[in-house]
């Protein structure tokens, strides 16, 4: 059949809370201008989808489609700037589950992860209000672990902790060095390191038990 009851699905669907801290630095493509140093808090929250939270099985799939809130802190030699964006994040996790037991799952394996946000906010440089507008891009890859509990039988919760190294691609559009001094738009290519922490909870379908 290509329709299935929901009793009979081997899968959990909930929300998640994501808090993670990049650090990173982007090159400026012109030897007249320092590097540009960033910095970040990242809040994302949104829906969750998992393929084995709790099956003596070894894989697991989870997908997190989230809104992102980014606090970044941009610095170029002594300017330094804060400026707060929203956007879009998704992260995947393929798991393999190294301890298995009724009452809890505990995995390890890969994440990837693909952001955007977008910024247009001002913060005063000296004496001067500055505008800044600017498109964030990253892109990361690391490892992630993580374990299920289940206090009820249909009922998971779901704590991971990651490490992502990665790219960020920044685009500027402000009337400061970040950006072209002919006026135009630029964008910049860098690497970020990130560290951060996902709590979730899960509604599992009859077919995601134990055994």
């Amino acid at each position: 059949m290509l329709l299935l009851a929901p009793a009979a699905w081997s899968a959990g669907l909930g929300g998640n809370f994501s808090y993670s801290r990049s650090n990173g630095d982007v090159e400026h493509d012109d030897d007249l201008f320092l590097d540009i140093g960033t910095r970040a808090d990242h809040f994302e929250f949104g829906i969750s989808f998992d393929t084995n939270l709790a099956r003596d099985r070894l894989f697991n799939y989870r997908i997190n489609a989230n809104v992102q809130i980014v606090d970044q802190k941009l610095n170029q030699g002594p300017t330094k700037v804060d400026i707060q964006g929203a956007g879009f994040a998704i992260n995947q996790l393929f798991g393999f589950g190294i301890v298995r037991r009724p009452g809890m799952r505990l995995f390890i394996g890969p994440t990837l992860h693909l952001g955007y946000a977008n910024f247009d906010d001002d913060d005063r440089v000296g004496p001067f209000l500055v505008d800044y507008e600017e498109d964030l891009v990253t892109f990361g890859l690391g490892p992630e672990v993580g374990i299920n509990f289940h206090p009820a039988r249909h009922l998971t919760i779901s704590i991971t902790g990651f490490y992502r190294y990665g790219l960020q691609v920044q685009g500027f559009d402000s009337p400061f060095s970040f950006v072209d001094p002919h006026g135009d738009n630029q964008y910049f290519v860098g690497s970020e390191h990130r560290v951060g922490l996902t709590t979730a909870i899960f509604f599992r379908f009859e077919g995601d038990q134990y055994r």
